[in-house]
């Protein structure tokens, strides 16, 4: 059943790599166009606020968070539930989200992170490995990560988080089911 759950998260990354521009190749081409080359300049500066959010949420830094994320803010867990909303929006309810997480883990570290400019103008893909530590047990709980964020002006407005529910499962010792949103046919 994992194997499954993991092509599920293959196929999402798959799929979102179609439409990614490596930011490399377009921040080095010599022969950019001055609209291009705006555009690439945009583009680092939305990486280099995907980079200050994941090292934000890393240090528990719930101020540097508030001060890259819009007020406005909507942050999405499609794979999540556990009887709760998988969708939160507003400054006020992402603070919650993150100390709620802050609280659950010890540690929290992403590892092997990759980040890339999708084609549409506001989106950077990340996608790495998660090492966190459960406080209550200090087991380690290791998933698998894609995550969309928009960025407008310097600003994360959208935080969409995929994971693996069966890992997430496992480690906090619960049925699949309890994790997973209600699926209405």
């Amino acid at each position: 059943m994992r194997m499954a759950c993991g092509l599920t998260l293959l196929t999402i990354t798959s799929a979102l790599s179609l439409s990614l521009i490596p930011v490399q190749l377009q921040a080095s081409a010599k022969s950019e166009t001055a609209p291009a080359v705006k555009s690439a300049q945009a583009s680092s500066r939305r990486i280099e606020a995907a980079r200050q959010f994941l090292q934000a949420v890393e240090a528990k830094d719930i101020n540097t968070i508030n001060r890259l994320i819009a007020d406005g803010v909507v942050l999405e867990q499609p794979y999540f539930s556990r009887g709760e909303s998988n969708r939160v929006a507003g400054r006020q309810a992402a603070n919650a989200f993150f100390n709620r997480i802050f609280n659950q883990y010890s540690q929290i570290r992403f590892v092997d992170v990759v980040f890339r400019q999708s084609q549409f103008d506001n989106t950077v893909i990340l996608e790495g490995s998660g090492d966190f530590r459960i406080a209550d047990t200090q087991r380690p709980y290791r998933n698998q990560y894609v995550v969309v964020l928009e960025i407008i002006d310097g600003r994360v407005t959208l935080i969409r988080e995929y994971f693996n529910p069966l890992i997430a499962a496992e480690a906090f010792e619960v049925e699949p089911n309890q994790l997973l949103p209600n699926q209405q046919n």
